[in-house]
């Protein structure tokens, strides 16, 4: 499924692509009793070395899937110059999507940008941080 997504791409059969790359193995909520255990650290972004266990050593593998598929998308998208834009939350903590080593080369890449906003700007009790990394999108309305 992931080859013929990443095909399709390169055949530029997408006018655009939105992404929503799970985050549970990033939440700073992790950090947070009686929550699960912190799989990540700002020292081991990609995953703490010892002490897990097996079935949080395969939820950090997943996680680890979604992350660097979801940069090869973002990577293979700004190639063909169709637009993207990818949602998760906003970095307010060392461990974030956004602070992998393949998100920052993403970041890198010529015309993309970030935009930083509330997603429940009134009347709600969490304000949930969120970020857009886009390309060839504006969200001028949100950021």
């Amino acid at each position: 499924m992931r080859s013929a997504i990443l095909k399709d791409i390169d055949d530029q059969r997408y006018d655009a692509i939105f992404l929503g790359t799970p985050c549970e193995t990033y939440s700073a909520l992790r950090e947070i009793k009686p929550g699960p255990r912190p799989l990540r650290s700002s020292p081991e972004i990609m995953g703490i070395s010892t002490g897990l266990t097996p079935a949080e050593k395969k939820q950090l593998a997943e996680g680890n899937e979604h992350t660097e598929f979801s940069a090869e998308v973002m990577q293979r998208a700004h190639k063909m110059y169709t637009p993207f834009t990818m949602e998760n939350p906003e970095p307010l903590h060392p461990v974030s999507i956004f602070n992998t080593p393949s998100f920052k080369e993403v970041a890198k890449l010529k015309s993309v940008r970030a935009v930083d906003f509330d997603q429940c700007r009134v009347g709600c009790e969490a304000k949930k941080p969120t970020r857009l990394l886009r390309y060839r999108v504006e969200y001028s309305e949100i950021g």
